[in-house]
């Protein structure tokens, strides 16, 4: 399996920009998750979240699209290293 590929076969998901979730905090927020190409190490972990106003924007900020045309299995993946 590649090093860069999920358990459940998404790729190249790390880095760029941190990215927006569905995922609402209070009214006018959303949760933004993941880091992006100028964060600090700690940053940069998938666990890694914070609030952001919805009407505002900036370079290390946006989303991702992803579809899925058949049910996905997740598959055993070594953990990553750093």
């Amino acid at each position: 399996m590649p090093i860069d590929r999920s358990p459940y076969g998404a790729m190249d998901m790390a880095g760029n920009v941190s990215e927006w979730t569905a995922t609402q905090q209070e009214e006018g927020y959303r949760i933004i998750k993941g880091g992006s190409a100028v964060s600090t190490p700690a940053g940069l972990r998938g666990a890694h979240s914070m609030a952001g106003a919805e009407e505002e924007a900036d370079d290390i900020t946006g989303f991702r699209c992803a579809y899925s045309e058949e049910d996905v299995t997740p598959e055993e993946a070594p953990a990553p290293g750093l």
